[in-house]
């Protein structure tokens, strides 16, 4: 594999010995950032065998895998509004909890990224995903506040789904076929 001609110098330092491991990280978040979701877990994967003991690397891949609001459906017994992909929501709650494992010689503004997306999974499987955007949320937020010159951390606080103005969920419902030809029909429900 290697890296990308074209995507810009974006940097993220992460703590790793190996400078191409680096590189791979940084294009990884770059391609997640552009919501090349799958391209980006296959950057994170080679930042990891580069760099083994890297923890971020990891949470790039648990970052990557997890639900994003560009691509929705409505969550089985929740009124959030989310792509879940239960196979990748799996692998992410492993590999955040990989990061997480990794973590405990880890900067603190690595530790403070790892245990906020740890609060974005659950082994459950009918989790309550409105706690966890919650939980999620907070944790960013202590992250903002703790290093407010992080821009990466501003970033994502705006563009992941509890962003969405107070959480309000969109119900997709299909009309029976008629003279729409069985269009969606979007309608919003307050939370």
């Amino acid at each position: 594999m290697a890296l990308l001609a074209g995507t810009g110098n974006h940097h993220h330092p992460i703590s790793t010995e190996s400078s191409e491991a680096q590189k791979f990280f940084d294009q990884g978040l770059v391609l997640n950032f552009g919501f090349n979701h799958d391209e980006a877990v296959h950057f994170f994967r080679r930042a990891i065998e580069l760099d083994p003991e890297a923890a971020m690397p990891y949470w790039g891949v648990a970052w990557a895998l997890g639900p994003r609001y560009a691509l929705t459906a409505v969550t089985p017994g929740s009124d959030i509004l989310l792509d879940v992909d239960l196979e990748r929501e799996r692998a992410a709650y492993e590999a955040v909890q990989r990061a997480l494992a990794m973590s405990a010689h880890a900067p603190q503004n690595e530790r403070r990224y790892i245990e906020a997306l740890a609060k974005r999974y659950s082994r459950d499987p009918n989790p309550n995903r409105k706690q966890l955007l919650s939980d999620y949320k907070d944790a960013m937020n202590l992250l903002v506040t703790q290093y407010p010159d992080d821009l990466d951390a501003q970033v994502l606080i705006r563009r992941e789904p509890h962003a969405a103005p107070a959480m309000a969920a969109v119900e997709v419902r299909r009309k029976p076929a008629g003279r729409n030809g069985g269009s969606s029909k979007r309608t919003r429900r307050s939370s």
